[in-house]
């Protein structure tokens, strides 16, 4: 599955910069999927931190007893063998949710970091440098930076679980760059008419 977004009204705001400024086209294409591709992870949403253990360790009924969510993960994840004492099993649901917690921005940071550093950018750090990140769905992200030979620059942000957050984050994402290119080429008239 992939999203869709409307691109129409950013594809001629950004024609409207390429036809009105001195910057090397590539540069201002690749400058503009920086800026589209930051602001997509920073809208993403991304799980509230101090509520993952009230999460994982809300109840549910199991074989008519009532048990936290997390010993159901954790007793899923387990081989075959005898079960964990209680030590045992708060020491392993302090870990998932210490890694649950360390994945809080994977779908938006991990997600586009491949994208962002194809582009241009710095990237968003720790978040791709993760142990299991090459592993993970978000590693299989790309772009395509923008050149003279072709003015087209492209990122994909492959994390699984983006498919279910939506195009909301990207389609805010290039409505605002729209909008901020809009505003700069209203700008520039503005000073062009006043020195008339």
């Amino acid at each position: 599955m992939s999203i869709t977004v409307d691109s129409s009204g950013f594809e001629k705001a950004l024609k409207e910069t390429l036809l009105r400024t001195s910057r090397v086209a590539e540069d201002v294409l690749n400058g503009t999927a920086i800026e589209v591709i930051t602001t997509a992870a920073k809208l993403t949403p991304k799980a509230d931190k101090a509520s993952i253990p009230y999460t994982m360790y809300r109840e549910v009924t199991n074989n008519g007893k009532s048990v936290p969510i997390i010993w159901l993960i954790l007793n899923s994840r387990r081989e075959s063998g005898k079960g964990l004492n209680n030590n045992e099993m708060r020491t392993a649901a302090k870990k998932l949710i210490g890694r649950r917690v360390s994945a809080i921005g994977f779908n938006a940071y991990a997600g586009w970091q491949k994208a962002l550093l194809a582009v241009g950018g710095r990237g968003f750090g720790r978040e791709a440098k993760q142990a299991g990140f090459e592993k993970s769905s978000a590693a299989r992200g790309s772009g395509r930076k923008a050149t003279a030979g072709n003015l087209m620059a492209i990122g994909s942000n492959t994390a699984a679980w983006i498919e279910h957050i939506g195009q909301g984050p990207l389609q805010q994402a290039l409505d605002m760059s729209e909008a901020r290119m809009l505003r700069h080429l209203e700008e520039k008239l503005q000073k062009a008419l006043e020195k008339l």
